[in-house]
């Protein structure tokens, strides 16, 4: 039972940490600009930057989340761009599935010339998409990285002093009750 609850904790914010781009109906009616724009302000204004310390054996965890906040932070632009360039990129991307580089890039450049303005330009539209991923990519590869020493740290302190952490739960959930 008490493997199932600290496999729970620990990998819940792993699960947390995953985030779907995938529009829906509701999300067509979001002014996106404007909804991350106030929940990028929020989010500076709450904080996230500074480890806290609460107790030990549950900072990690605390900790594990703030990680996660911040890392969401750092990718929202990335996001924004990938969501704004997906269906242009990915139905030129389709059409030319079989094309080797050199053919797509010359697809690009044939595609692009014909363009009325930049806006039509497809070439742009797939360096930023590329480039927004590989953003994306970046950070969750560091959100690994970090969260997995948080695990790593939050598991050998539970395994070697559960019993005190308890305690210590026990004590401060007490005391701000009393």
């Amino acid at each position: 039972m008490k493997k199932a609850i600290l496999s729970a904790l620990i990998f819940a914010p792993l699960f947390a940490g995953c985030v779907s781009t995938t529009d829906t109906n509701t999300s067509a009616n979001l002014d996106r600009n404007a909804a991350v724009a106030e929940l990028t302000t929020r989010m500076d204004t709450l904080g996230y930057f500074h480890p806290v310390t609460v107790q030990v054996g549950i900072d990690e965890f605390l900790n594990m989340s703030a990680i996660i906040l911040e890392r969401q932070r750092k990718v929202m632009g990335e996001y924004r761009t990938q969501t704004d360039n997906y269906r242009d990129v990915q139905a030129f991307l389709y059409a030319h599935q079989k094309s080797t580089p050199e053919q797509l890039q010359a697809a690009i450049a044939e595609f692009d010339a014909g363009a009325k303005n930049k806006d039509e330009e497809i070439g742009h539209k797939i360096a930023a998409y590329n480039l927004a991923n590989e953003g994306i990519y970046q950070q969750n590869v560091a959100l690994a990285t970090d969260l997995t020493v948080e695990i790593a740290k939050s598991a050998y302190i539970l395994s070697q002093y559960s019993t005190a952490v308890a305690q210590a739960t026990a004590i401060n959930v007490g005391g701000k009750y009393v």
